[in-house]
């Protein structure tokens, strides 16, 4: 991830898991019996339960628990980067929790290794999947079967200084990609950069620049296309002009996010992480956010959880009713602004609480254009990333062209979808 932790990510990276036994393949998204038993474990890597966001999701069992005196939850943290190698371990030891919180991103992948319980009936009986907006839900489904319900959502907006806007003499945010260039070039003044990203080595830092490839109308399989030159050109060209720092190549979000809270950053790309830790840390700051700009359309960056029943689960109708009870209006309306997180829910994200607050309305009006990756891609998509984020990489520092480094990224993608 970095030199440094994002506060998004400190949680997941601190601490230890548990030991796992050798990995095996298993196929598709099955089925197992359920036994009965008062007792579920889930895992997740929100951190252990006195951590800022370990302490929310403890709350929010404790609160179940208190309405379900016979189901006890005994939450257990497994570190982000251990936490997918550690689950599919478990799986094919035979030692699996009743629930895991996964990455979006990473559920057809558990559901491919036969990990994930195939919820598709239950989902059909609770009839509320039409609730949800559909790339959220879409991350749920494994070759058209439900394996996952949705837990939390986020995405990515453009947050400014108003400030910074005014001296400058500009009236509302960047409505295209080419009009942020350049706004972000007269906004540059000494140390202090008009846009701030992060393009760091690994799957964070490809995300800044798969959102604007994807404004650019590319698909994520074919990155050596226009839509592809486009933005990485885009990137090459901010650096060049002074608009953004060559440090991007070493900034995690923290890093844009502390810039930005020091007035050294007049734009920056960020997810919700963010919004009341800068309220609280700098109170004195003139920010605000706006949809991100267009191109040929206008793309976000779903950042997001889901819960997953596995197949290794003794209390199946158990975990369902709490995965379910995670999911009702009142119990999200109390979690999520503790997390500083969005419903997944579309009828919630409709909710007062968010949509009359004029920076969190940004975020529910940006959300529907939120992308996530599904079905193969989603499975290969830690590779994809990694492949992408190794173009920016060579591009920004000059060491090949743009096109040069889309087409070594292509080959590579081509290659990881193929296997």
């Amino acid at each position: 991830m970095g030199r440094a932790l994002s506060r998004r990510y400190f949680v997941r990276l601190a601490g230890a898991g548990a030991a796992g036994t050798a990995l095996v393949g298993l196929a598709g998204c099955g089925s197992a019996g359920s036994g009965s038993g008062s007792g579920l474990t889930v895992w997740d890597y929100y951190g252990p339960p006195d951590s800022i966001y370990g302490r929310a999701l403890q709350d929010l069992y404790e609160r179940y628990m208190k309405a379900n005196p016979k189901i006890s939850v005994d939450k257990r943290f497994v570190t982000f980067d251990e936490f997918n190698r550690l689950l599919l371990q478990s799986g094919a030891g035979g030692n699996l929790p009743d629930v895991a919180l996964a990455n979006a991103f990473d559920t057809g992948k558990f559901a491919k290794a036969g990990v994930a319980k195939n919820l598709s009936s239950r989902v059909e009986k609770w009839g509320k999947a039409d609730t949800y907006f559909e790339t959220s839900w879409g991350t749920t489904v494994w070759q058209g079967d439900n394996c996952a319900l949705p837990h939390v959502a986020d995405c990515y907006v453009l947050w400014y200084n108003v400030d910074h806007f005014r001296e400058a003499g500009f009236e509302q945010p960047p409505q295209t990609w080419q009009q942020l260039g350049s706004m972000a070039s007269k906004l540059s003044n000494g140390d202090r950069i008009g846009f701030a990203f992060s393009a760091v080595e690994g799957v964070q830092g490809a995300t800044a620049w798969v959102i604007r490839f994807l404004a650019a109308g590319g698909d994520i399989t074919k990155v050596a296309s226009p839509a592809g030159e486009a933005a990485l050109q885009q990137w090459v060209d901010l650096v060049k002009s002074g608009a953004t720092s060559a440090s991007v190549l070493e900034w995690i979000e923290e890093d844009t996010y502390n810039r930005f809270k020091a007035g050294k950053a007049s734009m920056m790309l960020q997810s919700a992480s963010y919004v009341n830790v800068l309220k609280e840390e700098a109170p004195n700051l003139n920010w605000t956010v706006a949809l991100l700009p267009e191109d040929t359309q206008r793309a976000s960056f779903l950042s997001a959880e889901n819960l997953v029943i596995t197949n290794g689960t003794q209390n199946a109708d158990a975990a369902w009713d709490l995965v379910t009870y995670m999911q009702q209006p009142d119990v999200l309306k109390k979690y999520l602004p503790e997390r500083n997180k969005l419903p997944a829910r579309k009828d919630l994200a409709q909710d007062p609480l968010w949509t009359e607050d004029p920076v969190w309305s940004v975020f529910v009006e940006q959300l529907p254009t939120a992308w996530a990756p599904e079905n193969e891609v989603a499975v290969n998509s830690s590779e994809i990333f990694t492949y992408v984020q190794e173009a920016i990489q060579v591009a920004l520092s000059g060491s090949a062209s743009v096109r040069q480094a889309l087409g070594q990224a292509q080959r590579n993608i081509d290659e990881v979808m193929a296997a």
